[in-house]
């Protein structure tokens, strides 16, 4: 079963399909999302990201940790059901904002999903702080001048230099 349920998982984050439009091929849909919270409360599915991306790494004869990271958040339209949003001014998005860390070969290491009314700046240690307490060789984190200013606290909570990219 939970082979199946795993597949199952995974075909819903490929494809962003509902749970109860998973197909018969999968395992019962209410048994998929119920492992599928139990192992996100547990850090399961965590725990599968991060050995997924240290695999990939080495696959490519890279080490398995990364040494530098980058953040970045984008706004995406939704409704009202099924969690938190707002509106984006900035962007005119009404709905939440991901917001991801990605190595260098653009492999995950950390997400958090907000409303979109909210700064980036204030989500990034709440991104970065769980990613830390997994990697130990990360030096720099890389981001867009959305950031800027947060350049001490990250390096005083986290000993990580942050790089603020100009944009050409």
């Amino acid at each position: 079963l939970r082979y199946h349920v795993l597949d199952a998982i995974l075909y819903i984050v490929k494809t962003g399909s509902q749970w109860r439009m998973l197909p018969g091929e999968f395992a019962p849909w209410r048994a998929a999302h119920y492992y599928f919270r139990q192992w996100r409360e547990e850090g399961r599915i965590r725990c599968i990201l991060t050995t997924t991306c240290r695999s990939a790494r080495r696959r490519e004869g890279r080490h398995g940790e990364p040494s530098a990271l980058i953040i970045d958040c984008q706004s995406v339209p939704s409704t009202r059901v099924g969690g938190i949003s707002s509106f984006d001014a900035y962007k005119k998005v009404n709905g939440r904002k991901r917001h991801i860390a990605v190595d260098t070969q653009g492999l995950l290491w950390g997400v958090v999903v907000h409303a979109a009314g909210d700064h980036e700046a204030q989500w990034a240690l709440q991104l970065l702080g769980p990613v830390a307490s997994r990697l130990s060789r990360v030096e720099t984190v890389f981001a867009d001048q959305a950031y800027r200013g947060l350049e001490e606290k990250i390096e005083n909570d986290l000993d990580w230099t942050l790089q603020v990219v100009e944009s050409e």
